[in-house]
C-alpha cells in the first residue's frame, strides 16, 4: 500500500512541477482548472528563487506570483500583498472563487470571469470591473449552474 501511495505522491510532485512551469503562459481559468495541483501558500518558504506566474492556494483562492520575494520577509498573506501576488479569477462558472474586492487593475475582475457572491449565487462580469454587484449591479450577470 505505501508503495502505491509513493508513486501517488511522484505522480502529484510531477504535475505540480509541470504546471508550476506552464503557468505564466496560462490565465486563471486554466490554471484553477488545475488548482488540485496547485501548493498552498507558506509564509516559510523562499519564493525568491520560484518563477514569475507560479501559483499557489491561500484560503479559498488561487494567486500567482508577481515579483519572486522571501514570504520570510513579508509576513503577510498573499492577499494582503497585491504588489507580490495577483488573485487568479476564472471563467468556468462551476469553479467560481468567493468575491474579492480588486485593490488594483490587476486583480479586477475581466469580461466573463466568474466569482461566488455571498448569496451563494455566481455572477459573470458583463465587462471589466472592479464593482461589485451591490455597488454596480450592471456589471454582473447572475450564472444558473
Amino acid at each position: 500500500m505505501n508503495d502505491i501511495l509513493d508513486e501517488i505522491r511522484k505522480m502529484a510532485a510531477l504535475a505540480a512541477k509541470d504546471l508550476r512551469e506552464r503557468s505564466p503562459k496560462m490565465d486563471g481559468t486554466a490554471i484553477i482548472a488545475e488548482e488540485i495541483f496547485v501548493p498552498e501558500w507558506s509564509g516559510e518558504k523562499d519564493y525568491s528563487k520560484v518563477s514569475a506566474g507560479a501559483p499557489v492556494k491561500f484560503g479559498e483562492q488561487v494567486y500567482v506570483l508577481l515579483q519572486p520575494h522571501n514570504a520570510k520577509n513579508h509576513p503577510n498573506f498573499p492577499s494582503e500583498l497585491p504588489a507580490l501576488w495577483r488573485i487568479s479569477h476564472t471563467k468556468d462558472p462551476k469553479k467560481a472563487k468567493p468575491w474579492v474586492k480588486p485593490v488594483s487593475t490587476s486583480d479586477m475582475y475581466l469580461k466573463g470571469e466568474c466569482m461566488l457572491w455571498k448569496d451563494g449565487k455566481v455572477y459573470s462580469a458583463e465587462r471589466d470591473t472592479s464593482f461589485s454587484p451591490e455597488e454596480f449591479s450592471p456589471d454582473w450577470k447572475e450564472i444558473t449552474l
